[in-house]
């Protein structure tokens, strides 16, 4: 079976844009073979019903001509392994942001990163809606031939889970959250008001000042973009979207710019329906963050996700990347969550 432009690599569907990410309105797909969780389409067809319907699942997610780039940390799914996990980052990251946790947790289940679109290595686009952003998560799961996943999403990451989990519930295990809320942040947020700080700095800087990775850390730097020690290294994680040999950024701005001044990423869907109570949600607040989980969002989590722990939310003493400031405390909240419904 032949189908648009699409690599297998240990498993997962990834672009053929050689690294490199796309405008997809003006390049038009190729054609090769595919392979869907280390099998072969063709070879599938014949088992079960079951590959049918993962043959339905992927013909939809070609025909949308936007996979996502995405990579098993350890081995990918077989027989009868644990439920898989996808972890997905937030704005301004990549999947690599997620490489040591990801191999911490790969231990114990399966672990597939995946970079959002218009980031890391996927196609750009000019649509950014959360919901989009959404059906991307949905149509990896096709491509990868997973039923069912725990989803983890951080920050922007954490917000298309959510969205991707109220639309298609059945998809999902378990959703956790990682520091975000199901809300829209006002424009005055700190938070959110430094990333639209930092994406206009980022799309000023003139070409001669994208040559190295110096040069471009100096010229953040000059715009105001981070003070002191953690301002380093703000930029430092800025910095791993330069292409420096192209003098490019790796990320589309323009079109997260474009999305940030409609409020899209500030904003949170307000007409999906609530997800089954049977959907086990645990969201995890970093307690120094700008966007620590308060009273008033855990009501909202609490009318969305019915599932969530009633507790409150599961808290680490850390500012915003939970992930990366407490790697080891993050870990033991998503292993734990996650071994509970296995």
């Amino acid at each position: 079976m032949h189908v648009p432009a699409c690599v297998a690599w240990r498993g997962v569907v990834r672009p053929d844009f050689a690294g490199r990410s796309i405008v997809l309105a003006t390049t038009p797909p190729e054609f090769c073979d595919v392979s869907l969780a280390g099998h072969s389409l063709a070879a599938s067809v014949a088992t079960s019903a079951t590959s049918s319907r993962i043959m339905r699942r992927a013909t939809r997610c070609f025909r949308r001509n936007l996979r996502l780039h995405s990579q098993w940390r350890g081995d990918a799914p077989v027989g009868d392994s644990p439920p898989p996990l996808l972890l997905l980052h937030g704005l301004f990251g990549s999947s690599s942001n997620f490489r040591s946790p990801g191999l911490m947790l790969a231990k114990r289940r399966p672990v597939l990163l995946a970079d959002l679109r218009n980031h890391g290595a996927s196609p750009w686009s000019d649509e950014c809606r959360l919901a989009s952003m959404a059906d991307d998560l949905i149509d990896t799961l096709d491509a990868s031939g997973i039923d069912r996943a725990t989803i983890c999403g951080h920050s922007l990451g954490g917000k298309v889970a959510m969205v991707a989990a109220l639309r298609a519930p059945e998809r999902f295990s378990r959703l956790i959250v990682v520091d975000i809320a199901p809300v829209a942040y006002n424009t005055s947020h700190p938070g959110w008001r430094a990333n639209v700080e930092i994406m206009d700095a980022m799309l000023a800087l003139p070409a001669a000042a994208l040559a190295s990775r110096a040069e471009a850390d100096k010229a953040l730097a000059a715009s105001g973009i981070g003070q002191g020690a953690e301002g380093a290294m703000v930029r430092a994680f800025l910095l791993q979207n330069l292409i420096a040999d192209e003098k490019r950024w790796r990320l589309n701005l323009v079109a997260l710019r474009e999305a940030a001044a409609s409020d899209v990423f500030a904003g949170f869907p307000s007409s999906l329906p609530p997800a089954p109570s049977t959907l086990p949600v645990r969201v995890i607040s970093g307690t120094k963050s700008d966007y620590a989980i308060t009273a008033e969002h855990n009501k909202e989590i609490q009318r969305l996700f019915p599932g969530a722990e009633g507790e409150g939310p599961y808290e680490i003493d850390s500012g915003h990347w939970v992930h990366a400031e407490k790697p080891k405390e993050f870990v033991a909240a998503v292993d734990e969550f996650a071994d509970a419904g296995e």
